[in-house]
């Protein structure tokens, strides 16, 4: 007996949107594990919050990175040297 025309259509289409699912997927953990290597080592460790980070962020020319905390401090760091720029409540 073969098979509606609409069925059959309806196997490709869930077989390909399965296909497609791997498919993303395998990019997806490929895009992690480029961005795992990218990272590299530590490159300097920042101390001056006496409270845990409650947020971070790099200015767009990735020269400065900003941290605010719990202990409501928030730091301008430089991303080379690892010095603190600046420290505003």
């Amino acid at each position: 007996m073969t098979p509606h025309p609409i069925e059959a259509t309806a196997r490709r289409v869930i077989a390909l949107a399965a296909l497609i699912r791997g498919i993303g997927s395998v990019l997806l953990l490929m895009v992690i594990g480029a961005a795992l290597q990218s990272c590299g080592r530590e490159q300097v460790t920042l101390r001056g919050h006496s409270l845990a980070l409650a947020s971070v962020a790099y200015s767009p020319d990735g020269k400065y990175l900003a941290t605010g905390s719990y202990d409501k401090t928030a730091k301008v760091w430089d991303t080379k040297s690892g010095t603190r720029r600046q420290t505003g409540n």
